[in-house]
């Protein structure tokens, strides 16, 4: 039983461009182009230590990589020593608070990690060995090239508007 007392806000355009780049990131096997979506969703705290947040969101990605299998079986099935593994920041006790601080949690996030939760959760109730990012894939991808072609069409019109005011 799914019980949704109608809790709902429109999405952030940076919001929706920093996923859209952290899929691009992680289906292309780029962390460059992940940190730089976390920035861009607003996960980035003005001050924070970058070089700290950077290994650590690295570390993570390269975790998340070597995942095989992503079904909500599998991680039913995970002890609780390799789910605190995959959790582990892989960061100094010490480093923990610094961190901490180098972080925001964007006020409209909140919806979207809720909808990605319940989905998943659907998913699981449904089919437990379903691999839903695999079956998400063919419905991220159009979204994908057309945000990007947006974004080349903007450049590409920002240039031309550029070289106008140059002549």
């Amino acid at each position: 039983m799914i019980l949704d007392f109608g809790a709902i806000c429109e999405a952030r355009e940076e919001l929706i461009d920093g996923m859209v780049e952290i899929l691009k990131g992680f289906f292309s096997q780029d962390d460059a182009a992940v940190l730089r979506g976390f920035r861009q969703m607003g996960f980035v705290a003005p001050g924070g230590n970058d070089e700290l947040l950077e290994r650590t969101v690295k570390s993570y990605f390269a975790k998340l990589l070597k995942v095989q299998d992503r079904s909500a079986a599998a991680l039913m099935r995970a002890t609780p020593e390799q789910l605190e593994k995959l959790a582990d920041p892989e960061v100094e006790r010490a480093e923990l608070q610094e961190l901490m601080r180098s972080f925001e949690y964007p006020e409209d996030w909140f919806y979207v990690e809720r909808a990605c939760v319940v989905m998943f959760w659907l998913a699981a109730q449904i089919d437990p060995t379903l691999d839903t990012i695999m079956v998400g894939f063919p419905f991220v991808m159009p979204l994908l090239m057309e945000r990007q072609a947006k974004k080349n069409e903007a450049t590409a019109e920002a240039e031309k508007a550029t070289q106008a005011a140059a002549s």
